[in-house]
């Protein structure tokens, strides 16, 4: 296995354990474990991870993207928790862009219930779940593929941004604090931004998980979303916090409560 590859993985493992071991790595890969300590420093000096005695943590920081299948297993029932919520904001009829993501695909498959829909996606497992479903148009932006992902960027992506206007845009991040939304590359945010712009309301879809780090790139100001969709696991006081900011924040406990376009009114 190429070295880039294996790093990868390791990245991916610890983006769903949180914490890898130098032996259990050299096992699995088929290697020595003096490889395995090359490949954690390579990655430790781009930011990536964080070497501890014996292997490695989650640095929350780092730039490369976790694979698909890694970002569904984690954090998972946060992610249907603040699906179920989103989903309520969609009426029959509507047209919505929904980003790239494992959030995003959780999303899709409770919007099947909200038919008829118009949904526009640089996510081509989303559209994947969406386009059999009767009563459902499904346009994907085109553009490059993202290994791993499966999502979509580029030039040809935004140009078909640019060109709708939905009621709806449903916006990913990979972190975000009180103040802004991040992204770990300039171009994923170039989309979010444009994704914004061609919606009517735009709703930060938000993982408690990815509150309080701090990535490469801004998104936008969080009072820049109509609302923030969150779950359960946000602290209180960051609650409290981005309430008293003037945040719209939407959870499923405790948090506004709310049936349909009306709770963005």
């Amino acid at each position: 296995m190429l070295a880039k590859r294996r790093q990868q993985e390791i990245l991916s493992l610890l983006s769903q354990h949180g914490e890898v071991k130098i032996q259990q790595l050299a096992d699995r890969f088929s290697v020595s474990s003096m490889t395995i300590r090359r490949d954690l420093e390579h990655l430790e000096t781009d930011g990536l991870l964080q070497r501890t005695y014996g292997g490695a943590v989650t640095f929350e920081g780092g730039w490369m993207e976790p694979s698909l299948a890694s970002k569904k297993e984690s954090h998972a029932g946060q992610k249907e928790e603040i699906a179920k919520t989103a989903a309520q904001l969609v009426e029959p009829g509507m047209s919505v862009i929904l980003d790239a993501g494992s959030t995003a695909l959780a999303l899709a498959k409770e919007l099947v219930e909200r038919a008829p829909l118009r949904v526009v996606t640089t996510d081509l497992d989303v559209a994947r779940e969406l386009g059999g479903q009767e009563d459902i148009e499904v346009f994907v932006t085109g553009g490059q593929v993202r290994p791993e992902v499966y999502s979509l960027e580029g030039d040809m992506a935004l140009r078909v941004l640019e060109s709708v206007f939905v009621d709806i845009a449903f916006v990913g991040c990979d972190s975000f604090t009180e103040e802004f939304a991040m992204s770990r590359t300039v171009n994923k945010s170039a989309l979010k931004q444009s994704m914004m712009k061609a919606a009517s309301k735009k709703v930060l879809l938000a993982d408690s998980s990815k509150f309080g780090h701090v990535v490469f790139s801004k998104v936008a100001p969080l009072s820049a979303y109509d609302a923030v969709v969150v779950d359960s696991g946000l602290a209180v006081g960051v609650r409290s916090a981005l309430l008293n900011k003037g945040i719209r924040l939407l959870q499923p406990d405790g948090g506004e409560r709310f049936g349909s376009m009306n709770a963005l009114k």
